[in-house]
């Protein structure tokens, strides 16, 4: 993917080792900025604690979105849509029920695989 905003070019590159490169290219400058497993856990937290406004807690990687976080379909489904515009990937509408049964911990190994 590459993205160009104002003098910026953006390109998601995958890698071998498991991150997800976004570089940053102004002029002569090349920034890379890696998104770890850490970073992507970090995002799903945000999004989750903003869909319950706070009121879910300590988030761990063995959370069930449905059963331990209480994610109701709608919920999950947004949470989905809003990691595949932040990773750029893409779920089919009809993939989307294996989501509702999932950990954070298989959440996050998802977006890793999609996303590289």
């Amino acid at each position: 993917m590459v993205c160009l905003v104002g003098q910026t070019m953006f390109c998601k590159k995958s890698t071998d080792d498991g991150y997800v490169d976004f570089t940053s290219k102004t002029d002569n400058y090349c920034i890379i900025m890696r998104k770890t497993r850490e970073e992507i856990m970090a995002a799903i937290v945000d999004i989750i604690q903003e869909q319950l406004e706070g009121g879910a807690g300590e988030i761990v990687g063995s959370d069930y979105l449905t059963g331990d976080l209480c994610l109701d379909s709608l919920e999950v489904v947004e949470l989905v849509i809003r990691l595949e515009e932040m990773y750029d990937f893409s779920i089919d509408d009809g993939e989307i029920d294996p989501f509702y049964d999932m950990t954070v911990d298989e959440l996050i190994s998802v977006v890793e695989k999609f996303s590289s």
